[in-house]
């Protein structure tokens, strides 16, 4: 009886301890680890300079560019100085009596420049363009839209690192109780064939007896096998090799979910659509822009001369100011924006949708975990039952007041209740972390 009690303590305790620690050290582990999230955290960064490079536009430009020309030959332009000048410079040496004023030949000038050069330093700002400023406010909106991505993702992790982790919890306390069957079925096997030794029962129950520790022996097996797969899985999570040992610490288990929040604003998913609709809007904004001009300034200080000469008569400045409105003769800008409109239109409908199938999802949630823990304080009431049956039965049979099937009937139906209440208790935990994920209620502030 003193062995049986023992064994008996051996299924049915399960020490509590705190397991936030532990499942918060887990879940911090497997979101710097996730390879996933490290992608769509360098997408973020990509954004993140995206928007830099579109708040760049807003700053001057500073340009510096330089020419340098060699022509011989092409287009000229006659300049007949000889005519005009000779007649004058022959009578003035007729006067004078000498011939200091030579005789000049026509020139023809050369239109492309020889031996030219022209260099300079650009300023370029814009004054006024209202695509800058849209294309600015939907690089932000997108880095807003990757950062809920980042969020989307490591929810998402959270929820199946949790359900991975109770998984492999419930699978390593059925193990335990296996473990403790075999024990028992060994023990009873161990009681039968000193009874048969005695004369007090006959072989048949100690063949019963031996096939029911093969049989708990081969549960036991299959139990072991779905624990290794649950921890390789686990580890898989965390990004870690599959034979990394877990820590097991029993969670705490939230008796009511009357209080759970019921709103779906706080998910990633409708946060996502929200971005994305006033991302279209701007896109609309973008599609009008075309009413207002784009006005731009620019100072030049450079130099430009023959014979690369620098000097006060090579060297200027040029300040300037544009102005640009363009309009579409076919409908260009018009066709555009009714294109954003259709998209706006497209995503609002979409928004809705997703708003409902989550509220949807939420609500099932939340009803999943209620029958959850209905299905736990039954299976409480009936382990306490199976135990107290058990115990009689063990008592009965070693008085001889039992047959042995009633025994293995008790044993049976408490290993299996053992099974069903750790199954149930963990349930809860699962059904727990959807309604968590449904509402987007856990806290990835601190991770």
């Amino acid at each position: 009886m003193k062995k049986y009690c023992l064994l008996l303590l051996g299924i049915c305790c399960f020490v509590p301890i705190h397991a936030q620690s532990v499942i918060d050290k887990y879940i911090r582990e497997g979101l710097e680890n996730n390879e996933s999230i490290k992608q769509q955290t360098f997408l973020l960064k990509k954004n993140l300079y995206a928007l830099k490079e579109a708040q760049s536009l807003f700053f001057p430009n500073l340009i510096i560019s330089g020419s340098y020309n060699k022509a011989d030959g092409g287009r000229t332009v006659d300049f007949p100085i000889g005519d005009l000048l000779n007649p004058i410079y022959q009578s003035l040496n007729e006067l004078t009596g000498s011939q200091s004023f030579p005789s000049l030949e026509n020139m023809a000038i050369q239109l492309n420049p020889d031996n030219y050069y022209d260099a300079k330093i650009r300023l370029d700002m814009p004054v006024f363009n209202a695509e800058l400023l849209y294309n600015r406010k939907i690089k932000r909106r997108t880095a807003d839209m990757q950062e809920t991505e980042i969020l989307l993702y490591k929810r998402e992790l959270v929820k199946d690192i949790k359900k991975a982790y109770y998984q492999y919890c419930q699978l390593s306390k059925t193990v335990e109780i296996r473990k403790n069957a075999v024990k028992v079925a060994s023990e009873n096997f161990r009681i039968n064939q000193s009874l048969f030794k005695n004369g007090k029962t006959n072989n048949t129950t100690v063949l019963r007896s031996e096939n029911e520790v093969t049989k708990a022996e081969a549960t036991l097996f299959s139990a072991l096998q779905a624990q290794k797969n649950s921890q390789s899985y686990f580890n898989f999570l965390l990004n870690k090799p599959f034979e990394t040992g877990i820590v097991i610490e029993e969670p705490e288990i939230i008796l009511s979910s009357d209080s759970a929040n019921v709103s779906v604003e706080n998910r990633e998913e409708v946060q996502k659509l929200l971005l994305a609709s006033g991302i279209k809007q701007l896109n609309k904004g973008l599609a009008k822009s075309f009413l207002l001009p784009k006005v731009n300034t620019f100072l030049d200080l450079g130099s430009q001369g023959f014979d690369w000469k620098m000097n006060n008569q090579t060297r200027y400045y040029m300040l300037g100011v544009s102005l640009q409105w363009t309009f579409s003769l076919g409908g260009q800008h018009i066709h555009k924006i009714n294109a954003a409109k259709a998209d706006i239109s497209a995503v609002q409908a979409q928004t809705n949708h997703v708003r409902e199938q989550l509220e949807l999802q939420l609500q099932q949630a939340i009803n999943n975990h209620r029958d959850a823990l209905n299905n736990y304080a039954s299976e409480k009431s009936q382990m306490d039952v199976a135990e107290k049956y058990f115990r009689d039965m063990v008592k009965l049979y070693k008085e001889g007041q039992a047959l042995y099937i009633e025994l293995l009937d008790a044993q049976t139906q408490y290993v299996n209740t053992s099974v069903s209440l750790n199954i149930a208790r963990y349930k809860v935990c699962i059904k727990q972390t959807e309604v968590e994920r449904a509402n987007a209620s856990f806290n990835l502030n601190n991770y």
